[in-house]
């Protein structure tokens, strides 16, 4: 596997809608959060300062909850 073309999108809060795209290789990451050091920045208060992370490995894509407050939701189910 190569890179894996990934869309990230928010479905709630102030940054509700917007899309963010991805091409990631194996062993990259994609991490989520309030902290300006985050691939993807989320001015919203109920998201933790670094929320959760996507990641490329060789045997799929893995969304990864980094002990956030309020927890990570994909496609209805809590992580």
């Amino acid at each position: 596997m190569g890179a894996v073309r990934i869309d990230i999108t928010v479905v709630s809060g102030p940054s509700g809608g917007d899309v963010f795209h991805f091409d990631l290789p194996v062993g990259g990451s994609v991490r989520i959060g309030r902290e300006t050091g985050n691939d993807i920045v989320l001015a919203d208060l109920t998201v933790s300062r670094k929320h959760a992370q996507s990641d490329c490995r060789e045997d799929g894509l893995y969304l990864i909850d980094l002990w956030s407050t309020g927890g990570t939701t994909h496609r209805g189910f809590q992580l």
